[in-house]
C-alpha cells in the first residue's frame, strides 16, 4: 500500500480526479465548510524538495494556483449543467 501511488495508473487516476474537483469548483461549486474535512491533516506524507517532511491540511490543497499549477480547461467551456 506504501508504494501504490507510484504506481502510473493510480496517479494518472487521481491526477484527473484533482482537475474534475478544480473544475467543479471553477463552475461555482463551492468544496465542504465541515471543519472536520477542512482540518483533515496529511502529516509526513509528502516530501519537500530539501527531503523534509511537508505537512498540510486539506485546507492548505483546495487552490491549485496556490500550489503552483493550473489546468488548461480550467476556465471553460464546459458541457451543459
Amino acid at each position: 500500500v506504501d508504494l501504490s501511488a507510484r504506481d502510473p495508473i493510480f496517479f494518472l487516476h487521481h491526477a484527473n480526479i484533482d482537475r474534475l474537483w478544480s473544475t467543479w469548483n471553477a463552475r461555482g461549486n463551492a468544496n465542504s465548510p465541515e471543519a472536520m474535512w477542512r482540518n483533515f491533516a496529511f502529516n509526513r506524507n509528502f516530501i519537500n524538495p530539501d527531503g523534509s517532511p511537508w505537512n498540510v491540511t486539506v485546507n492548505g490543497l483546495q487552490s491549485p494556483a496556490a500550489l503552483g499549477y493550473r489546468y488548461d480547461d480550467e476556465e471553460g467551456p464546459w458541457p451543459a449543467a
